[in-house]
């Protein structure tokens, strides 16, 4: 049965990658947004994302570039939340999630 998770991840201290929590659950559908009021832009990835490189999602309200949607499943898997990395410009930056898990 799919479950529904949802949840921030900050990135305290600029350049330091900090990982999705680990639900030990394919993920199977995620949302990530970035939070208006950042300073800067954060970057999502894998683990050699860092704050310049990765896929950019930046501030404000503008939703082509400040949220990304991956369906793991039409690819005919998932991954678990753990492999996501997030880093940001600017410290305390942060972003919402929401995933749909297996």
């Amino acid at each position: 049965m799919a479950e529904f998770k949802a949840g921030r991840v900050t990135v305290s201290q600029a350049g330091t990658r900090v990982a999705f929590p680990s639900v030990r659950k394919k993920c199977l559908w995620l949302r990530v947004t970035a939070n208006e009021a950042n300073s800067g832009d954060v970057f999502f990835g894998d683990i050699f994302v860092s704050s310049t490189v990765g896929r950019t999602l930046k501030t404000g309200t503008d939703e082509v570039n400040n949220q990304t949607e991956i369906p793991f499943s039409q690819n005919g898997g998932g991954v678990d939340l753990n492999s996501i990395y997030l880093d940001a410009a600017n410290n305390n930056d942060y972003i919402e999630y929401e995933a749909i898990l297996e």
